[in-house]
């Protein structure tokens, strides 16, 4: 080995240590606190003057949901009143969001989202097995979510969703038909009880847990092009091609008149009971 090859190389080896002794400094004089003040994640700085904001209304009654998201969370809960409820935070110095009830029908639109246009993030979580989590400490910082409550006792009709860069959460939710479809982003349903469901997933998980009385009577036909099709103690018909990417697990029952349709091109689907 040359000499200056040797140099080179004792060199490296000077410099990692020095950069590790560097970000234990950090670490133990507060590095992480740091980073949480001055907030990283916004680069631009009238994003970061309107950081978040907050905002609660309370709906007319509906039965119809026409729901179109970009970069918002949604999830539909139960309400702990009698009434319908919207509350939603925004990152950023514009509202993005968009509602009217009108012949009871929820028309809940985000207009745009968050894009790159807009704003320029630094996602600093992102780098997972980079230097930058030590000092983190993994904090993950809330994406824009909206909540839609909705009484117990409302039986909706319809629901059309749209998701793009979001994931959709549903809990407890009645509903006689509902189209659900996603770009980006997991579906995740539980104890929800839908007469019949479509949900079309173009990278991302769907996530269902049901009751013994949600799935009596419900016709299954769960597939998932690259993915795992998991269903826990289910009787069905679970099919897979020779190299198990392409999976599909499908029921039917003597009634016939229910049925749940969930398919994801890149993504699990996942169906199980309740306890």
């Amino acid at each position: 080995m040359g000499k200056w090859t040797k140099r080179i190389l004792l060199l490296a080896v000077l410099m990692i240590a020095v950069g590790f002794i560097m970000i234990q400094t950090g670490r133990i004089s507060g590095g992480a606190e740091y980073l949480k003040q001055v907030d990283l994640d916004y680069f631009d700085k009238e994003q970061k003057e309107a950081k978040t904001v907050t905002k609660k209304e309370e709906l007319e009654e509906f039965v119809n949901a026409e729901i179109d998201f970009h970069d918002f969370d949604l999830k539909i809960l139960p309400s702990k009143d009698d009434a319908f409820h919207l509350s939603y935070s925004y990152n950023g110095k514009n509202d993005t969001l968009t509602y009217e009830v009108k012949d009871k029908t929820l028309y809940l639109k985000e207009s745009g989202g968050n894009s790159a246009e807009r704003q320029v993030w630094i996602h600093v979580d992102d780098l997972k097995y980079g230097l930058i989590p030590i000092f983190t400490n993994g904090t993950e910082y809330e994406a824009n979510v909206a909540y839609l409550s909705v009484p117990q006792n409302v039986m909706l009709r319809q629901m059309n969703i749209q998701m793009d860069d979001g994931d959709l959460f549903l809990e407890n939710v009645k509903a006689q038909s509902a189209d659900i479809s996603g770009v980006d982003g997991d579906v995740i349903l539980e104890n929800t009880q839908i007469a019949n469901a479509k949900i079309t997933e173009k990278d991302g998980d769907i996530i269902i847990t049901m009751s013994d009385r949600c799935l009596a009577g419900l016709d299954l036909d769960l597939y998932s092009k690259d993915g795992d099709v998991s269903v826990e103690g289910i009787e069905g018909n679970h099919t897979m091609n020779e190299d198990e990417e392409e999976q599909r697990f499908m029921r039917k029952s003597e009634e016939g008149k229910r049925i749940l349709n969930a398919e994801t091109a890149d993504g699990d689907v996942v169906l199980s009971k309740k306890n």
